[in-house]
């Protein structure tokens, strides 16, 4: 909300950052990518967030709790900020595998579109998304 309106403030972002990286386990998993995606909106990028949620994602599990909307939020807000990790983009990827016969249409373009932004190639997850979007394609709207 602070973003469109215009106001953000970079002392209250790096205070938020460095509080939430302290404990991403109190976060339920949409509350962590919404945190994430609002501060991709505000294009704040926060290396020390962002390493310590990859750490958490991956090397913590966290990723495993995560459902389809959430990968793919992820996915977008790690893309919207420019942050490559080869780990994290590759574990979102493998838990999306398995989730995309539930995909809505926006969600496989949107994972390939973030995928490709970061120039992350994972052939398996692209690979599914052949397999798997034909049947939702009469349901994309644009």
């Amino acid at each position: 909300t602070f973003g469109k309106l215009g106001f953000c403030p970079e002392p209250t972002l790096q205070l938020v950052a460095r509080h939430a990286a302290t404990d991403f386990w109190r976060f339920k998993p949409q509350e962590l990518d919404n945190l994430t995606y609002g501060f991709a909106l505000v294009k704040f990028r926060n290396e020390s967030y962002l390493g310590r949620l990859c750490r958490h994602l991956v090397e913590e599990g966290r990723v495993e709790q995560l459902d389809a909307q959430s990968l793919v939020c992820m996915a977008y807000s790690l893309a919207l900020l420019g942050y490559l990790h080869h780990p994290t983009l590759r574990a979102i990827g493998d838990r999306c595998i398995p989730k995309m016969p539930g995909f809505k249409p926006e969600e496989f373009s949107i994972l390939v579109y973030s995928m490709g932004v970061l120039n992350f190639r994972h052939h398996d997850l692209l690979k599914a998304v052949v397999e798997q979007a034909p049947p939702v394609l009469p349901r994309f709207s644009t």
